[in-house]
């Protein structure tokens, strides 16, 4: 059976907060205040929703980003 997701429940929490740091994030920059930023925002969604799965997801966004920032130095 399908759950759905409400406001209020944990897992909405996180994938809202997810968002919020993909909006933020979501155009690489090539200064170190942006992965300095991006790093502690990582940490702190970390913290707040321990497990693999948070974990995951947020690694996998911020290796995006990465792959993202060096695609864009090769067409420079």
């Amino acid at each position: 059976m399908r759950k759905e997701l409400k406001k209020g429940d944990k897992e909405y929490e996180m994938f809202n907060d997810y968002w919020q740091i993909m909006k933020q994030f979501n155009i690489p920059e090539s200064n170190d205040e942006y992965w300095k930023s991006l790093v502690s925002a990582g940490d702190e969604f970390c913290k707040k929703y321990e497990g693999k799965y948070a974990r995951d997801i947020m690694l996998s966004f911020m290796e995006s980003r990465e792959i993202m920032w060096k695609e864009s130095l090769k067409k420079s």
